[in-house]
């Protein structure tokens, strides 16, 4: 069978759960199977340790073997920094030589024990450099190997997030807003171009003032009051009776497929893009 053809299983890692699906490939894709396994992690341990603890025994049954694999990793376990492009810099090693560089600025020591990763498609033009534990980096691929998954990608959730719907922010300037469990994450790009990003922890008071909290990012990146389009992503945060005064917040929904749907499955729409 040809590996597009072959089924896709989609994992998602957070410090509190592990989420996954089963796609059945063809014509029309749907879900076989899906799994939430909750994570309890332990002090002192690194914060993805849970969730591999609590992947291991699941993927040895038999309805997730034999599929390509993709693993979406929660922001809780990234970092990310914004490198602006210089012409200086000749190739790729050194743009990550930089990159490592912007991090240890900001990080610290911690950096060196990171793996890298650069968004470089568009020459010329700031990139999103993200960061990840190089140990789960190495562990999750042996894991799949063990269980007869080939794993094919491994993304940061804002960059699957983004990919996604990657057209909507060819024009204009828009925010994208990701909710994860007490965590946000808030970018601005104008016109494609990434011009803002950050994370923070959450509180109710931010989510039930969401409109507010956009306002002080909107101060701190320097954008104009014009740069009031919200695209938001939080499967997870149900409805949302925020205060947005005059902002547009547009929520992103996952679009339902056999054995999906985005309102009964809210939460494993974190594992479905990418």
């Amino acid at each position: 069978m040809s590996p597009l053809w072959r089924d896709q299983v989609r994992i998602f890692l957070s410090p509190q759960r592990a989420l996954l699906l089963r796609l059945k490939r063809g014509l029309h894709p749907r879900v076989v199977a899906k799994a939430s396994l909750s994570c309890a992690p332990q002090p002192g341990e690194p914060p993805w340790q849970a969730s591999l603890r609590a992947l291991e025994p699941a993927l040895a049954k038999p309805e997730w073997r034999g599929a390509n694999a993709v693993a979406v990793l929660s922001g809780h376990f990234m970092r990310h920094v914004l490198v602006p492009w210089s012409d200086a810099l000749g190739n790729e090693c050194e743009q990550i030589e930089y990159a490592r560089h912007c991090f240890a600025k900001v990080y610290g020591r911690n950096a060196e024990a990171w793996d890298l990763r650069l968004s470089l498609e568009t020459p010329g033009e700031t990139h999103v450099a993200a960061a990840v534990d190089r140990s789960l980096i190495e562990a999750l691929p042996t894991l799949c190997r063990q269980n007869q998954l080939r794993l094919v990608s491994i993304q940061p959730y804002l960059m699957a997030v983004f990919n996604a719907w990657r057209e909507r922010f060819r024009d204009g300037s828009r925010w994208l807003v990701l909710i994860e469990h007490d965590r946000l994450c808030v970018a601005l790009l104008e016109a494609g171009r990434w011009r803002w990003l950050r994370h923070q922890r959450m509180d109710n008071e931010t989510l039930a003032d969401i409109g507010v909290w956009l306002a002080r990012e909107q101060y701190l990146a320097g954008a104009p009051e014009t740069a009031r389009s919200v695209l938001l992503y939080a499967p997870e945060a149900g409805h949302l009776a925020a205060r947005t005064g005059a902002w547009s917040i547009e929520r992103l929904t996952v679009p339902a497929c056999p054995g999906f749907s985005p309102v009964d499955d809210a939460p494993y729409s974190m594992a479905m893009n990418g």
